[in-house]
Order: C-alpha cells, then sequence, then structure tokens
C-alpha cells in the first residue's frame, strides 16, 4: 500500500474520485460501473487493485461488491475495509482490524465511528497522506475531541483535505476564514459547485452589501463572482441548483458577476495596452520575457479588484 505523499497530485486526485463514485462517498452519486471504468485507466496503486479484483465480474450491487472483497481473504486490509464499507451497517469488526493492518482509509473510517479513539485514529491515518484523515484531524482540532482545542491546526489539515477534493472540508476551512478572506469564496464556491452550496448562498449576500463600505472586500467579491459564473440559472430561478430564496438573491449574486466580470474585461485591455506600448518601445529596450512577465501581474492584479473603485451595484448596471 503506497504511501499518498509519494504519489503525484493528479493521481491521488483521480484515485479519490474513484473511491468516492465507488461508494458513494464525498457527495458523489454511487456509480460503480463508472468508476471501474475510471480505475482502469488510473495509475494509482489502490485503483489498479480495484481494476485487478473487479475484472470482469458483473457487480452491480453492493452485496456482489462485498461478497468479490471477501473472497480476497482476511489477510488483505484494503479487500476488508471496502468490504465492511459495502455492509450495512459497516462491519466494524473488519474495519477494525484493516485498521490494526495499517490501512490508512480504514483507520480514518473507524475514527469517524469511535468518538474515543476519533483522534488517534484520524492522526494515524493522516501520516501517509490519507485525505479522509486530514478532515477528521481537523475536526479534532477544532473541537478538541481527544487534543488540545487550536484552530490552526484545524485549519492547516482542513486545507490539505480540501486540496484533495473533500467537499466538507472545503465548506470547514471556509467557516474557519473571514469574509475579507478570499479563500473562503474559493473553498465554498468549489463546495457549492460539488452540490453543496449552503455556506456559500447564505453568507455571499453580506459580502456585496458591505463593499460599498469595506472596499478592503473587493478581493473576496471577485472570487465570489467567479464562482458564480456558469451558475445563475435565470429561466429556473436557480443558483447553484438551489431555488429558495432566489429574488432576494439574485439581485447580490448578478452584482458580483458583473463585478467580476468588469474586473476581467479592465484586466485585459490594460494587458493589450501594455503590450501595445511595449512593442512601439521595441524589444531592444524592453525584451519578451520582460513584457510577458508584466503582462502576467496585470492579468493577475485583477483579482484585486482596483481596476474600478466602485459599488458593485455601479458595476452591475455598467453591464446591462
Amino acid at each position: 500500500m503506497a504511501s499518498s505523499s509519494s504519489i503525484d497530485l493528479p493521481t491521488q486526485l483521480e484515485y479519490y474520485a474513484i473511491r468516492d463514485t465507488l461508494l458513494g462517498h464525498n457527495h458523489v452519486k454511487k456509480d460503480m460501473k463508472r468508476a471501474l471504468e475510471l480505475a482502469s485507466t488510473c495509475q494509482h496503486p489502490e485503483a489498479q487493485w480495484l481494476s485487478h479484483i473487479l475484472a470482469g465480474k458483473d457487480v452491480t450491487t453492493k452485496e456482489e461488491a462485498r461478497d468479490v472483497f471477501l473472497a480476497q481473504g482476511d489477510d488483505d486490509a484494503r479487500a476488508l475495509c471496502f468490504s465492511a464499507l459495502f455492509s450495512c451497517p459497516p462491519d466494524q469488526a473488519r474495519l477494525r482490524r484493516a485498521a490494526e493492518m495499517g490501512f490508512a482509509f480504514a483507520q480514518a473510517q473507524l475514527g469517524l465511528a469511535t468518538y474515543e479513539e476519533m483522534f488517534s485514529l484520524s492522526l494515524r491515518a493522516s501520516l501517509p497522506g490519507e485525505r479522509d484523515g486530514f478532515l477528521f484531524l481537523g475536526l479534532c482540532y477544532e473541537r478538541g475531541k481527544g487534543c488540545e482545542r487550536d484552530e490552526i491546526k484545524a485549519k492547516k489539515n482542513y486545507l490539505r483535505s480540501a486540496e484533495l477534493n473533500y467537499v466538507d472540508a472545503m465548506v470547514r476551512c471556509g467557516l474557519l476564514l473571514e469574509d475579507k478572506d478570499p479563500q473562503r469564496w474559493h473553498w465554498w464556491g468549489l463546495a457549492a459547485a460539488r452540490g453543496t452550496p449552503f455556506s456559500f448562498l447564505y453568507y455571499f449576500g453580506a459580502v456585496v452589501d458591505r463593499f460599498d463600505s469595506e472596499p478592503a472586500l473587493a478581493p473576496s467579491l471577485f472570487i465570489v463572482g467567479r464562482a458564480l459564473k456558469g451558475h445563475i440559472d435565470a429561466e429556473r430561478e436557480l443558483i447553484f441548483g438551489e431555488s429558495s430564496d432566489y429574488d432576494s438573491r439574485i439581485g447580490s449574486a448578478n452584482q458580483a458577476l458583473a463585478f467580476f466580470s468588469f474586473q476581467c474585461a479592465a484586466a485585459r485591455t490594460a494587458v493589450d495596452t501594455w503590450c501595445l506600448i511595449a512593442r512601439r518601445m521595441g524589444n531592444n529596450q524592453i525584451n519578451r520575457d520582460i513584457r510577458k512577465k508584466i503582462g502576467i501581474l496585470i492579468w493577475k492584479s485583477r483579482e484585486l479588484g482596483n481596476y474600478k473603485k466602485s459599488s458593485a451595484d455601479e458595476a452591475a448596471s455598467q453591464s446591462k
């Protein structure tokens, strides 16, 4: 069983998507057939193992999947763990045996189910880089379960889990950040796009409302607008697929989206202007690499929201 820390990030994310699809975890709809299709081309050792033991088998129900894993014997920690999770309720005895054999995913799942051992098991699961271990360890630090409360350590572990696409970790990480921190809206935006929009929808309106009196919120407003792009359905009156309180939210959503769009357009104009000036000055005075670097800096500055020091309402009105 390879340590996650020794595997490149794209491959880790690919495997977690497979595991989530196989088990129906992490706000992902369970689809065993799709999971096995994805596993067949994934280079992660656990995905290759799944593909190998399930190859050629007609597995469509959780009972059939459990039987395949049970057939691997009691010495395969991975098989014990998955067979336990495909039982209803999860088989705690098999899960514990897999955890004792050192399978990090089993340690994390067992920790979630056992309050007294949650901290120690989550810590052990996090050491080799298990995504679920980071989340549950963050919960322990945030709430003081089996350890001293430590918000800094909680944030650190939530962030590591969020970077591995754990939706609940994205939400928890955002809750420990402030409105003026763009990272709150980055993570809540990603969680909303993955089917968990409550925190984003409940709080984003305050950023729009306070922007006039708190210009320092501009970077956060930019990220809010970026997250909303493509997720406003005016015809069906949905935002991130949610219809509740649409009328009270749509105005704020449109303002944030207009602010984001204006910043991008202004940044593009600034980049084009800079490139024109640089070309006219000639390559002898400003070489291509410097032109490119300055152009990148100008483009990135759009995230600061400083191209127009007007309210979100004004940006919205000018976009019409």
